[in-house]
């Protein structure tokens, strides 16, 4: 009788009942500690039994936490995105998948989704990766794709900034989804920001302080660490408050509740922003989260779940622009004053006419303030050249096969010389380092027969081993 591949003993068995026991501790625990916590308020009012916050699954033995969705989709948008491609992705099939293939196609595609590609390529890697691209301006950063290295089991790394995702063209959400329905569907989702507008300050840190001591950002049986910052806490500054909720070193989830306004530089702004960052380290991000951000928001808490079904829609996209480009003129406005007019009223009593004036504060500057730049708000205002859009004539069959051996670690980093090629070699060294100078030559103007004569004498037997009357000097 054979003996079963899976047996009992077998140390696949032993991982999945070690799996199970694991989640059925905790999913004690979580039973244990929804019934001694108060249950949240309820969508219809009054008091009512908490549904759960956690879903938790095994994954190739590990234990994850599954977000759930509650509320509407339009209660947040996404403020920062990293997601993992497999390398394939990016590579057709008449193609080898060499740096520049991967970069040329994946710039196409980015551009089709975002509205923009990959401007040049960065002095480095990211986030392990061997090779990254800049996406953006000189002056704006959306994000880097990095590609390459042996430990990134052939995946590319697509990163993009708040800034980035605020310039890109609007319905890129859904297109990215598309995409990854379509064409990777098991591209991961590594980090993704969730983030609601209170724009007349309707919400608060301090509120959230106070919800955080109630246990309303308690989604497991642990209690989330706090973290107050900002200068306005125990004495009013101007410089706004942050509430930080979890551990952003090993956490999945991380909340910043802070005052966004004054961030800007408005002391007297009530806007705040509620922000949750997600990472898949013991959770699972769906794809789903690209068009139902809000719900995944929603659903995080039993904080957000009261808050957001008040609050069901964040401002649009147009209104927070405005907002901050309004916050942003001022506070230019406010110094700009500070600091040039003393010189303005210099330069009237000099007797220049103001036409005079401007052109000398302005200095030939043609640029806008760098947090008004029009790029940092649409990405359609810049006319720029990508990766993909240069003309470029395929390489030959041996660059291509050298480019593949760097890659995969075949070329040799040492030549391996004979006996007799590596003495002449030290030879000739010890001739350039030694007598180069004393002969009064350079190493380059030795001839053949210097260089012989030079080795006859090096090499030649000693007269004085020939004859043993003679003596050696």
């Amino acid at each position: 009788m054979k003996t079963p591949i899976y047996s009992e003993n077998s140390i696949a068995a032993q991982r999945a009942k070690a799996a199970l026991s694991k989640m059925a501790d905790l999913c004690q625990q979580q039973q244990a500690q929804s019934t001694a916590d108060n249950p949240p308020t309820s969508n219809t009012g009054g008091q009512a039994k908490s549904e759960g916050y956690t879903v938790l699954v095994s994954v190739n033995g590990e234990i994850k936490e599954v977000l759930l969705k509650r509320g509407k989709s339009t209660a947040a948008f996404i403020d920062t995105l990293t997601v993992s491609f497999p390398e394939s992705v990016f590579v057709r099939d008449d193609q080898l998948g060499t740096e520049e293939e991967i970069a040329a196609n994946a710039s196409a595609e980015i551009a089709e989704i975002f509205g923009f590609g990959l401007l040049c390529k960065n002095s480095g890697g990211r986030n392990g990766y061997k090779v990254s691209y800049h996406m953006g301006t000189d002056t704006e950063n959306y994000g880097f794709f990095a590609s390459g290295g042996r430990n990134q089991r052939d995946t590319v790394c697509l990163f993009l900034t708040g800034v980035g995702l605020t310039a890109a063209l609007d319905g890129w959400e859904q297109r990215l989804y598309d995409f990854i329905k379509a064409r990777a569907p098991y591209a991961k989702i590594t980090r993704c920001d969730l983030a609601h507008d209170f724009l007349n300050g309707e919400y608060t840190p301090e509120k959230a302080l106070s919800e955080w001591e109630q246990g309303l950002y308690t989604s497991r049986s642990t209690k989330p660490i706090a973290e107050m910052v900002g200068g306005d806490w125990l004495q009013y500054r101007g410089t706004g408050k942050t509430l930080y909720i979890g551990s952003r070193k090993n956490a999945s989830r991380f909340v910043r509740i802070y005052e966004k306004g004054k961030q800007l530089g408005d002391s007297d702004s009530p806007w705040v922003r509620v922000e949750l960052e997600l990472h898949n380290r013991d959770i699972v991000i769906p794809h789903d989260i690209l068009i139902n951000a809000g719900q995944y928001l929603t659903g995080a808490f039993p904080a957000f779940e009261s808050l957001f079904f008040s609050y069901q829609e964040t401002p649009a996209k147009a209104q927070r622009v405005e907002k901050q480009k309004d916050i942003s003129a001022e506070h230019v406005l406010k110094y700009a004053s500070m600091q040039t007019a003393p010189a303005i009223v210099m330069l009237e009593r000099m007797g220049l006419e103001p036409e005079q004036i401007i052109e000398t504060l302005k200095n030939g500057h043609t640029d806008m303030p760098k947090r008004l730049s029009p790029a940092a708000f649409d990405c359609a205002t810049e006319n720029l050249i990508y990766i993909h859009q240069f003309s470029r004539l395929p390489s030959g069959i041996e660059r291509v096969m050298a480019d593949l051996d760097v890659e995969l670690g075949n070329v040799q980093r040492m030549k391996h010389r004979t006996y007799d090629e590596y003495r002449a070699l030290a030879d000739k060294q010890y001739l350039n380092e030694q007598f180069g100078s004393t002969a009064g030559k350079s190493s380059k103007a030795w001839s053949e027969d210097d260089y012989l004569l030079y080795m006859w004498r090096k090499h030649r037997t000693p007269d004085f081993l020939l004859n043993r009357n003679m003596k050696g000097n």
